[in-house]
């Protein structure tokens, strides 16, 4: 009745405290703990690694009973060689005599190990990291921490802790880990997303060349079967994913060829259009997502029909000189994007602003 009139938050508290499990085995007193620094592909991949540490081992000069075995015993005095003591109290319990627990004999100390029945002995072990490790993961090494004597005093034997191996490992590069897929972002220039071809694309296993179709978006992906990570536990290996980000070359990379190039190519393309989309950006999520662009805003560029017709009259009355037409022209070609070569005319310059306009 008692635990029915417990609250209701109380009994799930007791619940979850006997559902819940330890995240990593406990280490032992006899246990040795050892973190180790792992690459991102070693860890992925398996790898064989040297580690150094020390141990405690039983002594070998009093055999683990930390007294010298060619000395003479003296009687213990605190106890009177009896091994316990009589406590206070009604039922007047007896305990452990400290001083020579329980024998009612002092032995003098063991040289050796200075009485702690265990000496520091240096160790080296090659160890075998798995395929597929996650940070903070542990591997064990069984039978080679501390020694210690175990059983009855009779039937005393010598055994051996555990050696626990914590994993830690380093982020890669351009590698990120999902379960056991990689995820890989690869820049490609502008005519490899248009035309297609092959490319080198690195994975975990080396590099691998990658075939792709023509018309290639930004943010699109390839899945590379059977190139991501080897679980041993399903016998499973998962898939490596290849999104796609279309470089666009700044002005100091590109040089006098290249753009003479895209000047070519500018005058038969397609002039921006908007479409029609789902996805809606607020002020923050353009300033945050995005990059702002610099326009050019000239006094002289006006847009409407009747600008148009005052500047064209007073284009015919002119007689400026043809260094600052050159100058006007410019302007209006860096405004309109519109790339005209040095050998064109004049007017045939001004019908095309004019067409564009």
């Amino acid at each position: 009745q008692q635990q029915q009139q417990q609250p209701k938050h109380k009994q799930s508290k007791q619940k979850q405290q006997k559902h819940k499990l330890p995240h990593h085995h406990q280490v032992s007193v006899h246990d040795i703990e050892i973190d180790l620094n792992l690459d991102f592909l070693d860890a992925v991949n398996g790898c064989t690694k040297n580690i150094n540490f020390e141990r405690r081992e039983i002594c070998h000069h009093c055999g683990g009973t930390s007294c010298e075995p060619q000395r003479d015993s003296i009687k213990c005095i605190k106890c009177d060689g009896k091994g316990v003591i009589i406590g206070y109290g009604s039922d007047f319990v007896t305990h452990k005599c400290p001083n020579c627990y329980g024998h009612g004999i002092v032995f003098k100390n063991c040289g050796a190990c200075k009485g702690k029945s265990t000496v520091s002995v240096p160790r080296s072990l090659t160890i075998t990291i798995p395929s597929g490790i996650r940070a903070n993961d542990r591997v064990r090494v069984s039978r080679q921490g501390h020694q210690y004597v175990g059983g009855h005093r009779e039937h005393s034997v010598a055994k051996y802790g555990h050696v626990w191996i914590n994993c830690k490992l380093t982020r890669h590069e351009y590698f990120h880990r999902v379960v056991n897929d990689i995820h890989v972002t690869m820049s490609i220039p502008y005519c490899l997303a248009v035309l297609g071809g092959s490319f080198v694309v690195p994975t975990i296993h080396g590099p691998h060349i990658l075939k792709v179709l023509p018309g290639i978006n930004a943010n699109d992906y390839e899945v590379m079967k059977g190139k991501g990570i080897y679980d041993s536990s399903t016998n499973k290996t998962g898939d490596q994913l290849v999104r796609f980000s279309i470089h666009i070359p700044n002005e100091k990379e590109i040089n006098e060829e290249q753009k003479r190039l895209l000047n070519e190519y500018a005058k038969i393309e397609k002039a921006p259009t908007p479409i029609q989309t789902s996805v809606r950006l607020n002020a923050k999520q353009i300033k945050k997502q995005g990059q702002r662009v610099t326009s050019y805003q000239f006094e002289d560029a006006t847009f409407d029909g009747e600008d148009e017709e005052e500047e064209e009259d007073e284009e015919e009355e002119d007689t400026t000189s043809e260094h600052d037409d050159e100058e006007n022209d410019d302007d209006y070609d860096d405004v309109f994007h519109r790339f005209v070569d040095d050998n064109d005319n004049e007017s045939d310059t001004d019908d095309e602003l004019s067409d564009v306009l």
